[in-house]
């Protein structure tokens, strides 16, 4: 992960500051409980828009959420270069935050309801409906900070893509715009039921926590990461 941003270090904030671990909600026969799962990571129902961005930022874009912010303040301006999708976006999600689809409920309460991981059998079916109204916005013609965002909000399920990672991904048969679910999950299943590995266990296998995490976020360490991160650093970055 030999990347100039900060992704790997930043995650724990994230998790600090906008999720928590909570119980599953699905079935007692979903494949998650089968293979072990007891929490999922969520993110938190009262998140703030200004937080999540500031995360976002944090997590993709090197930090820069002061100079973001103004750009989605400000209609009348274009921040170029390879901003130009990322500021209407937000200014999309952020017009949208407080109500969202007209459901008199923030986004973050409804997104805070599917309590799902990776390997949930509906998680992909439950996350349909929000991806694609986020798809709709149609102002990021090359879906990288669409997929980024996505994956923000339901970080324990939908693996993102960079431009390598989405040809990676591509390269092994995937579909990045499925966003791990697909032909990706069938494998990943099937990996753990051949090495008989509890979700708990699968969660560690990204080594962020180990080597970026401080010890000011003992507790999420404890955890582990997200588990769609364990996937998402198969193909992204590779010091590229």
């Amino acid at each position: 992960m030999a990347k100039p941003h900060r992704y790997p270090p930043r995650e724990a904030a994230f998790l600090h500051t906008c999720c928590e671990f909570v119980s599953p909600t699905c079935d007692p026969t979903c494949f998650c409980r089968q293979a072990g799962c007891i929490g999922v990571w969520s993110l938190r129902a009262d998140v703030d828009f200004d937080t999540f961005l500031k995360c976002y930022a944090d997590l993709w874009v090197r930090g820069c959420s002061d100079g973001l912010r103004e750009y989605i303040r400000d209609r009348d301006r274009s921040p170029g270069g390879r901003w130009t999708y990322l500021a209407p976006l937000f200014r999309e999600l952020r017009d949208r935050w407080d109500d969202w689809a007209g459901q008199g409920r923030s986004l973050p309460s409804v997104v805070s309801s599917i309590r799902r991981c990776y390997f949930c059998d509906d998680a992909f079916e439950r996350i349909h409906p929000i991806v694609r109204q986020i798809e709709a916005f149609g102002c990021d013609q090359r879906g990288i900070y669409t997929a980024k965002l996505i994956s923000q909000l339901f970080y324990d399920i939908a693996v993102p893509f960079d431009t390598g990672g989405r040809a990676r991904q591509k390269a092994f048969g995937y579909v990045p715009e499925k966003r791990g679910g697909g032909l990706m999950r069938d494998h990943v299943r099937q990996w753990v039921r051949q090495h008989q590995m509890p979700v708990s266990e699968f969660r560690h296998l990204d080594n962020a926590p180990r080597a970026y995490w401080s010890h000011r976020y003992d507790e999420e360490r404890m955890i582990g990461t997200a588990c769609s991160r364990v996937l998402d650093k198969l193909f992204y970055g590779h010091g590229s």
